[in-house]
C-alpha cells in the first residue's frame, strides 16, 4: 500500500498542502478522506489525523468536513494532541476553535482558542501559542482591536526568536 493512500497520512499530506497555499493539492488528499467520513483507525494516530483534517477543512472552508470534524474532537477539547511519543500538534481547544470559526461561530471559537492559548502557554509550545494568537488575533480583531493588535505583537515576537519563518510572514501580513 503507497503511503499515500494510509488514511492517517493523507491527512499529513493534506495538511503540507493546505499550510503550503496548494489548496487543490490539499484538496486532492483531503477529498477520500471527507468521502470517508475521516474513518481513521481508533489507535495512536487518530487524534493527530483528525487534528490535521480539522485544520485542513479550516483552511478550504469546508463546513460539511468541519461539522463532522468537530463532533469528533470536541470531546477532547481539553487534552493535547499526541501521537505516541513521536508527534505533538497542540491543544486539541484549537482545531475545535477553527471548526468552530469555519462553522460560523466565532464566540464559541475564541472560547476554544483562549483555552488553547492557555494549554500551550502551560506545556511550553512556542510555536503553537503563536499560530493561536494569530489566529485569535484574526477573530477578535474587529471587536478588540487593541487586543488583537498584543496577540499580533507576541505571536511575531515568538516567532522571530524561534525562526517560525512562516508565522513570522502570517503575523507580518495581518498588521495593521
Amino acid at each position: 500500500l503507497p503511503i499515500s493512500r494510509v488514511p492517517g497520512f493523507r491527512s499529513v499530506l493534506a495538511f503540507l498542502h493546505a499550510v503550503s497555499g496548494d489548496p487543490e493539492a490539499a484538496e486532492r488528499h483531503f477529498a477520500p478522506l471527507r468521502a470517508e467520513g475521516f474513518a481513521f483507525p481508533e489507535d495512536q494516530v487518530w487524534m493527530v489525523a483528525t487534528a490535521l483534517s480539522a485544520h485542513v477543512a479550516h483552511l478550504l472552508a469546508d463546513r460539511e468536513a468541519a461539522a463532522v470534524l468537530v463532533a469528533r474532537l470536541e470531546p477532547y477539547a481539553g487534552r493535547i494532541a499526541v501521537q505516541t511519543l513521536t508527534t505533538c500538534v497542540g491543544a486539541v481547544s484549537y482545531y475545535v476553535g477553527l471548526l468552530r470559526a469555519t462553522l460560523g461561530e466565532p464566540e464559541v471559537s475564541i472560547v476554544h482558542l483562549q483555552d488553547a492559548l492557555e494549554r500551550t502557554a502551560r506545556i511550553e509550545t512556542p510555536f503553537y501559542r503563536a499560530q493561536t494568537m494569530l489566529d485569535l488575533a484574526a477573530l477578535t480583531r474587529a471587536r478588540d482591536p487593541e487586543g488583537a493588535a498584543t496577540l499580533l505583537a507576541e505571536a511575531s515576537e515568538l516567532a522571530d526568536r524561534y525562526g517560525f519563518a512562516g508565522l513570522a510572514g502570517r503575523a507580518a501580513s495581518a498588521a495593521p
